[in-house]
């Protein structure tokens, strides 16, 4: 069975955080937590279907702007080094969800610029998946990141 828009706009509305994590995750090493997922069956009432996940993040490896740059043309030859050139760039401004299929991607950009000199505002937003901005209409999240774009703009014009 296909999910509809008002099954997804019903699932949205009706998703609440329980138990919130006691503190944000920051780790300098190796770190492991469990999740619960409770969703109700869309198709059957008072039933609910409970997921169990879990995360695993390692500590952090320090990037050296030379060593990105390699990285950063890895197997794409000579003519690639033009468009890899980040020095004189505008301000960029990058927004991205922690749960963004992008995120790696946008973090190595952010700092691909940064290694060239140039201003940077990467926003990472918790939870948030590709694209959430276009559901500002219904996330709150993807208001203040329309909010924060505007900002940004009209600082840098």
């Amino acid at each position: 069975m296909a999910m509809t828009r008002d099954d997804f706009d019903y699932a949205i509305e009706n998703t609440h955080v329980i138990v919130a994590p006691e503190q944000q995750i920051a780790t300098f090493g190796s770190t492991s937590f469990n999740f619960y997922l409770i969703s109700e069956l869309m198709d059957r009432v008072d039933q609910v279907r409970i997921r169990n996940g879990k995360i695993h993040a390692e500590r952090p490896q320090i990037l050296t702007p030379e060593h990105y740059c390699r990285l950063l043309l890895e197997g794409f030859g000579e003519k690639a080094e033009r468009y890899a050139d980040l020095k004189g760039f505008p301000p960029v401004l990058i927004q991205v969800g922690s749960a963004e299929t992008l995120l790696d991607d946008a973090t190595r950009f952010a700092a691909g610029a940064g290694a060239a000199a140039v201003r940077v505002t990467l926003e990472i937003r918790p939870q948030m998946i590709h694209a959430w901005p276009l559901w500002n209409a219904r996330l709150e999240p993807g208001r203040r990141a329309l909010a924060s774009a505007g900002a940004f703009i009209r600082q840098h014009l």
